[in-house]
């Protein structure tokens, strides 16, 4: 199974409704599979912000849970293991319901893939 697999197997489970996101090629796998299953559909947006007010938006008027697929966190990018807490802080100090996802890509090719990427 993959990760993008894992993720929407839960949003179903967790009952998630949608996802507000822009478009990355960091985000394209987890793309593929919404694309594919068709229940959990997403929401493209044309700025981080507007994901997340949607998101917070159901949410709150729902009490269902609402969620923002983005980079980092209020605008900032966690590339860098010391930023994790601060921005796990900054998610658990909110009032409401937080997800926070991270995408880091690696900073070298990992060894066991070739040039070709296989």
């Amino acid at each position: 199974m993959r990760v993008a697999d894992a993720v929407v197997k839960i949003f179903k489970t967790e009952g998630v409704k949608f996802v507000a996101t822009l478009p990355g090629d960091d985000i394209l796998p987890l793309f593929d599979v919404l694309h594919q299953n068709a229940e959990v559909p997403l929401i493209l947006t044309r700025h981080e912000q507007a994901s997340v007010y949607m998101a917070e938006g159901y949410a709150r008027s729902t009490g269902e849970v609402g969620v923002a697929r983005t980079l980092g966190a209020y605008g900032e990018q966690v590339t860098q293991p010391k930023d994790l807490q601060p921005a796990l802080r900054r998610a658990l100090a909110h009032p409401g319901p937080a997800l926070l996802e991270v995408a880091v890509k690696p900073l070298e090719p990992r060894p066991w893939r070739s040039e070709s990427g296989v």
